[in-house]
């Protein structure tokens, strides 16, 4: 009859090779997974600028005008930078008589001076009568600037806001309505590796409070959101940028792995950090211009402060064997016997600290 096999202990199975090694495969998917699923899914950090809606007393007074934008391309298109540079078709649908081509005319994009935003170029109003209505469109050359949320970078979509108005009437005069079939973008245009995915269109007005030394008084005029969702499909940023930072840290966990009494596990450990603190440059680089940590920064850190754990506990094991080197020639066995059981838990420590990090930066 045969002898019963022996149960392993928790540390007889964290510490065996088949164990570590199946940990950091299934730790790696887990890691890849993640990733890929936060990248298909689309996500827009920047919201749609609010403004007054419209009600029936100043919609009795004023005089409609339905407005719409075609977006013919983009000459200059960088989302890290934020800036933009749009060939576009801008119209205005309203019925005759009811408002001048002159004060139509007037239109400007939000922000023309505090985001260095203005129109390059703005053809002569091409008219167009259709029964009882007028139809007036604008060749326009428009040079923007976009406020953008990089803090998902870069996994993240973006949403870019185009706000037209125009301040040469108020609300009660004029009043823009315009809905998401008014907007409209040419046909498999593809800018670097943004698709324009959904299209919106939010029409009202802007109000603002003047306080004057008489009385509180207030200036309203018409105004239109245009927005467009742009979705990243080039997958060759976020690769560029995670695949090193893991492979960085999988370099430094597995000199975990090594032999207690080797001298390579320090040296495994040390050249892992100095990687990681070059890849910095390649990561400011790549990155788009924030005042903020993003996804990638917040990645980094929490990489290079465990490898950092790892790589002062290997120096202090270090230390201590060479210690006992010198003074008798070879370390108790029973200093290797409790470094080995303290580098088996810290691998499977580092690697959960990896992983429950890694989630809780995408919640």
């Amino acid at each position: 009859m045969a002898a019963p096999t022996e149960k392993m202990s928790f540390f007889q199975r964290i510490q065996s090779t088949t164990f570590q090694i199946t940990s950091i495969m299934l730790a790696s998917l887990y890691l890849a997974g993640l990733i890929t699923i936060q990248y298909k899914r689309m996500t827009i950090p920047e919201k749609i600028p609010t403004l007054e809606q419209v009600d029936s007393t100043i919609r009795q007074l004023a005089t409609p005008v339905t407005v719409g934008m075609h977006i013919n391309s983009f000459p200059e298109f960088s989302i890290n930078t934020g800036k933009f540079l749009m060939d576009a078709i801008i119209w205005f649908n309203f019925e005759k008589s009811s408002e001048s081509i002159e004060t139509i005319s007037k239109f400007s994009i939000k922000n023309s001076i505090l985001l260095g935003s203005f129109i390059v170029y703005k053809s002569d109003p091409i008219i167009k009568i259709m029964e009882n209505n007028v139809l007036v469109s604008y060749h326009v050359l428009i040079n923007f600037m976009a406020e953008l949320n990089f803090k998902k970078f870069p996994l993240e979509d973006h949403r870019i806001n185009i706000i037209l108005e125009n301040k040469s009437v108020t609300a009660q005069e004029l009043v823009f309505e315009s809905s998401g079939e008014n907007i409209s973008i040419a046909k498999y245009i593809l800018v670097d590796t943004w698709q324009p995915r959904t299209m919106h269109a939010n029409a009202g007005y802007v109000k603002t409070k003047i306080n004057t030394p008489e009385q509180e008084t207030y200036i309203t005029y018409p105004s239109v959101v245009f927005s467009i969702d742009f979705e990243s499909v080039g997958a060759r940023t976020p690769i560029a940028l995670y695949f090193p930072l893991f492979i960085s840290f999988l370099i430094v966990l597995i000199s975990l792995l090594l032999k207690i009494t080797s001298d390579t596990r320090l040296g495994l450990a040390a050249s892992g950090v100095p990687a990681l603190v070059l890849f910095r440059l390649v990561i400011e680089s790549s990155s788009p211009v924030a005042g903020y940590s993003t996804h990638i920064d917040a990645t980094y850190y929490l990489i290079t402060f465990l490898s950092l754990l790892i790589l002062f506990f290997q120096a202090y094991m270090t230390l201590i064997l060479h210690r006992h080197y010198d003074e008798k020639k070879e370390a108790p066995a029973y200093i290797i016997s409790k470094f080995e059981y303290a580098s088996a838990y810290m691998f499977v420590i580092m690697l959960s600290a990896l992983l429950i990090g890694f989630t809780l930066l995408f919640l």
